[in-house]
């Protein structure tokens, strides 16, 4: 790799002065703690799902989706990294055979750039999953939504304005 190809590389890294980049830091840490003993509160679990999946012949994500991040192992295999918490957590599920459980991660997901040669935009996400053997029961919709009602309510109004929630609900048996 040339210098070119180095300094393109580190594009999207921030440039924010030191001492405003500690206290973004600090503020995302509070923010992970106080999320994490909120999912606890509930009986969540700390659980990461492999961070590598292999590419299937249709895939698993939207064909459309031209920002997900794909490499190629040593051996020629290509994987992808995580575009959301989800798809590897439901691949986690299916392939250990858990039928019920509780979970919470924050983690990275990544995007491809529209710059050829800059570095993934990294993200960090958060989820709160709950998996039942039991299809169409609201009682688990319902506890997500109290959950990310305490999460909203114990955030302070700086970290609320850069908050984004999203909420999917699927009542698909687990099997």
């Amino acid at each position: 790799m040339g210098l070119a190809d180095d300094l393109k590389y580190d594009l999207e890294i921030p440039k924010v002065p030191a001492g405003k980049r500690k206290r973004i830091l600090l503020i995302q840490e509070r923010v992970r703690s106080l999320a994490s003993n909120i999912f606890r509160r509930h009986g969540g679990v700390c659980v990461n799902a492999p961070i590598f999946m292999p590419k299937g012949k249709r895939g698993i994500y939207d064909p459309s989706r031209d920002n997900l991040v794909e490499v190629m192992t040593r051996n020629g295999g290509v994987v992808s990294l995580p575009h959301d918490l989800r798809i590897h957590f439901a691949r986690y599920l299916a392939k250990s055979n858990i039928h019920s459980l509780k979970r919470y991660c924050i983690s990275p997901v990544y995007r491809e750039e529209a710059v050829f040669g800059t570095t993934p935009k990294e993200l960090i996400e958060c989820a709160f999953d709950i998996a039942s053997p039991e299809p169409g029961s609201y009682v688990a919709d319902a506890e997500v939504i109290l959950v990310v009602d305490e999460l909203i309510r114990e955030l302070g109004n700086r970290e609320r304005n850069t908050l984004s929630v999203l909420t999917t609900f699927s009542s698909s048996k687990v099997s």
